[in-house]
């Protein structure tokens, strides 16, 4: 499989102001479809859909994730239909829109898409599903990262990896390959810290209270991408992979992440989104905490370019409309229900 490989670089003034000379991000900002971490495992899902002679992709995103799928699918030939919840950002709609002309805009966040699709694909099993009977395929396209970082990475260092979080799969898959190339080759030592945003935290309660992970019911961020209610199996994993590895699972209050957002954009020039600010948020917390001699690595998931798109409103279909406009674009791709 071809990847992308994306460079680890110090975050220069930040570790001035922090005054520690070893903090660095991967920068999966420079994928080359929806600039984030989400082209990796939308590479590995086309490319199992290939060889399945599939031609048709269904996806539920509220975010990047929709834009990685229609942008690869249709790079490769494949049909995609996206089903994309309202609280995405305009642009990140519009991108989707331009990939595909089959994206679907329904109310709410990422559980009620994610209910919407998983409905829809239990009705119709043969088509290739990134939500559901092909999400192996998306999450194993994570593993290139550990990939790339044992190249990268000193051996004989020890690196705190930062990864922003929402339903666990990212923390989980890079944990996994860690595992399966530590048991082959030496490696850098990994510890996995998981960061949320402390409106919507689960998986970081989960770690601190030392026990299972429990769906919020009242819970808002201002941060979309990490709004996940209930990660559910994933999120167990993610809680594995800190816990085994002597990681924490860290909090960034609401007030504070877009002053972090804006010190990326203004001190290291990145056009940052909120995610990033959860990430920085979590690496002053990390750094009066590691040892002098140890790395701080932050997964810099992606950039905020998709929040700065310009674009009309998108129009909203209830779930009703949303159902009977995707029903009339599988009939017509000759699908039918089982």
């Amino acid at each position: 499989m071809k990847n992308f490989l994306t460079p680890v670089v110090p975050l220069v003034n930040i570790s001035k102001m922090l005054h520690k000379s070893n903090i660095f991000f991967k920068l999966e900002s420079v994928n080359p479809v929806s600039h984030t971490f989400k082209d990796r495992g939308a590479l590995s899902t086309v490319i199992q859909v290939q060889k399945e002679k599939k031609s048709l992709i269904l996806a539920g995103t509220c975010s990047n994730m929709g834009v990685a799928i229609s942008g690869m699918a249709s790079k490769y030939g494949i049909d995609s239909i996206v089903i994309v919840s309202s609280s995405a950002p305009v642009g990140m709609i519009t991108m989707i829109k331009k990939f595909s002309k089959k994206a679907i805009v329904i109310p709410g966040g990422f559980d009620e898409v994610n209910s919407f699709i998983s409905e829809i694909s239990n009705e119709f099993p043969d088509i290739p599903c990134v939500n559901s009977n092909f999400n192996k395929y998306f999450f194993d396209g994570y593993f290139s990262i550990i990939d790339e970082l044992y190249i990268q990475l000193d051996h004989k260092q020890v690196y705190h990896i930062v990864v922003p979080t929402a339903d666990g799969t990212l923390i989980s898959s890079l944990y996994k390959r860690y595992q399966q190339i530590s048991k082959k080759k030496k490696i850098a030592q990994l510890i996995f810290h998981l960061v949320q945003p402390a409106g919507c935290s689960p998986i970081v309660n989960a770690i601190h209270k030392n026990e299972k992970i429990k769906m919020l019911y009242d819970s808002y961020t201002k941060v979309i991408p990490l709004s996940v209610k209930n990660p559910s199996l994933y999120g167990e994993r993610a809680k594995e992979a800190v816990i085994k590895t002597g990681g924490s699972g860290i909090k960034i209050c609401e007030n504070e992440i877009d002053n972090f957002t804006n010190m990326l954009i203004n001190l290291e020039g990145l056009y940052s989104d909120k995610v990033g600010g959860v990430l920085l948020g979590a690496i002053f917390q990390l750094s009066k905490k590691v040892k002098k001699n140890e790395n701080i690595l932050g997964i810099y998931t992606g950039n905020g370019l998709v929040y700065a798109g310009e674009g009309s409103e998108n129009q909203i279909e209830s779930l009703k409309q949303a159902k009977n406009h995707l029903y009339q674009l599988l009939e017509n791709k000759n699908v039918h229900k089982s």
